[in-house]
């Protein structure tokens, strides 16, 4: 049975009521506007729907999601944008089964938000990214590129060509929340991944390092920030260990950074940091340039996403061609792989910061490789532990 397939003519119809709730914001605005006496929905009336046999996967959204609403209108408003989106994963999955489509939705913890919301809480206005496309900064690779004929020939070989998942990566994946620290999530696992390599053992790194005490660097919290502004964090800052400063999901107002000495630029260092010999990067502009980096390490990329990637899965993912640039936002993710699929074709593999709930394999997203996939930018990064 596909998922979802209970939604009824009742609740398609509370779809087209609760869409005049989501524009104005309350059920008295709906009924002024439209010249009616108001319609009183109690409680016992709400209860009634989230309790119907119909629709059991609303109360299920709302415990495991632990899913709060403060006023009677906010959860009508929440429940309308879950039944279109359970409308949307249904159709998605049918067209996924016929062979219609290279990928499919699931409901998640962003099934009741707004596209806005989606896109405000979690990505980075693109135009106010420093995408670094005229900078090179060390790490220098070689000039050597893949023809097409190389290329098609690493597809042959196996579905994933690379696959970094189980060579020195950080196993898990961690969620972002409602914080726009992608950059630092990204950053952080990166390192971790050439400290691995480097010493030959695991390190869990401070994200919330990065996010609280940034600034300086030009890296905005929960707000933005740039691949730019974290290497130059961690080249002058170093890195803290995760336990010493844990993830939140949210800023603090204050850099809460244990501290010892004062270094010249007056931030404080704590004894628990990690300061590398050297941190560089370098943007990598060609597909075959990008394809042959991959092979020796993982990779940060910037890509643009609009709202149906918080839909994601599993497939193969590809985005909506329709989306504009005011309906996209940026958002980092680590490169891991990339490899062929037999209905999709070729596709990169990303580590995503949703929680390993989230995509397939527990966190992790594939998106088709085409010229329209809408990369950013990707970029590589060094760092010397020895």
């Amino acid at each position: 049975m596909f998922p979802h397939t209970r939604v009824t003519l009742m609740c398609l119809s509370l779809v087209i009521y609760s869409t005049l709730l989501v524009q104005t914001g309350s059920i008295e605005n709906v009924a002024t506007q439209h010249g009616v006496t108001p319609l009183k929905l109690g409680e016992d009336v709400v209860d009634q729907i989230v309790a119907s046999e119909n629709l059991p996967d609303w109360k299920h959204f709302i415990t495991r999601y632990h899913k709060q609403y403060k006023t009677l209108a906010e959860q009508m408003l929440r429940f309308q944008l879950f039944l279109a989106s359970s409308i949307r994963v249904t159709t998605q999955w049918i067209a996924y089964k016929l062979n219609r489509a290279t990928f499919f939705y699931a409901i998640n913890k962003f099934s009741d938000l707004k596209a806005s919301e989606r896109l405000q809480r979690y990505g980075l206005h693109i135009d106010e990214i420093d995408r670094q496309n005229e900078i090179d900064v060390g790490a220098h690779s070689s000039e050597r590129t893949l023809s097409k004929r190389d290329i098609l020939g690493l597809f042959k070989s196996s579905t994933y060509s690379v696959d970094w998942r189980q060579n020195c990566l950080t196993k898990t994946i961690l969620d972002q929340g409602e914080c726009g620290s992608c950059y630092a999530m990204t950053a952080i696992k990166m390192v971790e991944w050439l400290y691995c390599r480097s010493r030959g053992k695991s390190m869990k790194f401070s994200e919330q390092f990065l996010v609280d005490c940034g600034e300086p660097f030009g890296l905005k919290g929960c707000e933005k920030g740039s691949i730019l502004g974290a290497v130059n964090f961690i080249r002058s800052r170093g890195l803290l260990s995760s336990h010493v400063m844990p993830y939140l999901g949210a800023e603090q107002p204050n850099c809460p950074f244990p501290a010892t000495t004062m270094s010249t630029d007056g931030l404080e260092y704590s004894q628990e940091t990690i300061i590398p010999k050297e941190v560089n990067y370098k943007v990598l502009r060609t597909d075959s340039e990008r394809l042959m980096e991959l092979e020796h390490s993982p990779l940060v990329a910037l890509i643009s996403i609009d709202s149906d990637f918080f839909d994601y899965r599993g497939g193969v993912y590809v985005r909506n061609p329709k989306a504009s640039e005011e309906e996209s936002v940026g958002h980092y993710m680590l490169l891991v792989g990339w490899g062929h699929d037999k209905r999709a074709g070729e596709f990169w593999l990303f580590s995503n910061h949703f929680g390993e709930d989230w995509g397939e394999s527990n966190g992790y997203i594939r998106m088709a490789r085409s010229p329209d996939d809408h990369i950013l930018n990707i970029v590589k990064v060094v760092a010397d532990f020895d």
